[in-house]
Parts: structure tokens; C-alpha cells; sequence
């Protein structure tokens, strides 16, 4: 299935990965907290999400948050691109 830039869920407020609704805006699947033990490798659906913002971040900005293995996936298919 192709998704494009339209597709991709965009939220009003900015929760902690881990948390019910730090949700992909991607996949649309929960973003888990990275493990507390260091022995564990680390996990594309896991961690911090990566995070871009429309209207700068300012005040009313919505935000969009990747797994980072959706974000790259979203890089490659032009969805989302880097500022430069």
C-alpha cells in the first residue's frame, strides 16, 4: 500500500515514547520506550521518536513522530524530506 504525505497523521500534542498516544504517524502503531537494560540491541520500533513540526514548532504546530525505521522508510519514498 502507498502512502503519501496526505496519509500521515499529524497530532496536536507531543507524548513521551511509551506512553498510549505517542502513535506513528506512519504506521499508526505505538512508539515504545527504548529498554532500560543495556544488554538488549536496539529496536527500529523502539526509542525516541523523530519528530517534525509544521509552523516552526510554534505555539498551535502540529507534530508528526516516526518510528526511526518508518521515518527512513518515509525518506525513501519522498514523503518526508530533510530541510537543507
Amino acid at each position: 500500500m502507498s502512502r503519501d504525505a496526505k496519509t500521515l497523521r499529524w497530532f496536536k500534542h507531543s507524548p513521551d515514547a511509551g506512553e498510549p498516544d505517542c502513535i506513528c504517524s506512519y504506521c499508526g502503531e505505538r512508539i515504545e520506550e527504548s529498554p532500560e537494560e543495556e544488554d538488549d540491541l536496539p529496536n527500529d520500533y523502539e526509542g525516541e521518536p523523530i519528530r517534525m513540526w509544521t509552523n516552526d514548532g510554534k505555539p498551535g504546530s502540529l507534530e508528526a513522530r516516526f518510528h526511526p525505521r518508518c521515518f527512513n522508510e518515509c525518506l525513501e519514498l519522498g514523503i518526508v524530506t530533510m530541510p537543507k
